[in-house]
């Protein structure tokens, strides 16, 4: 298994989806539909982030988070990593960039 380089969190786009599709198919037994993601990317509340990393020399989406911020109130609707890249510490970022975008 090859260690993921300059992990880098950036707001999701259309462009991401197809990847974030991937990763989202083989995380859950019942996975979003396209459609939920584009609806999140164009939603005032929502926020949604991927975290791409380099691995063997080409930058991949190594996972993705969406959350609400609702007034004062913050709800994690989804988060997954590439399940290649599990157990590494990937989600523990995304869960840590986001508690800190929420407190901003």
């Amino acid at each position: 298994m090859h260690i993921p380089t300059s992990l880098k969190i950036f707001p999701m786009t259309s462009l991401d989806i197809d990847a974030v599709m991937e990763i989202e198919n083989v995380s859950f037994p019942r996975p979003w539909l396209r459609e939920f993601f584009e609806k999140e990317l164009e939603s005032p509340i929502s926020y949604c982030f991927v975290a791409k990393a380099v691995l063997d020399g080409r930058e991949i989406i190594a996972g993705y988070m969406v959350f609400w911020i609702v007034d004062e109130e913050a709800h994690i609707l989804n988060i997954a990593v590439t399940p290649e890249l599990r157990n590494m510490g990937l989600a523990k970022k995304l869960l840590s960039f986001s508690l800190e975008f929420m407190l901003e």
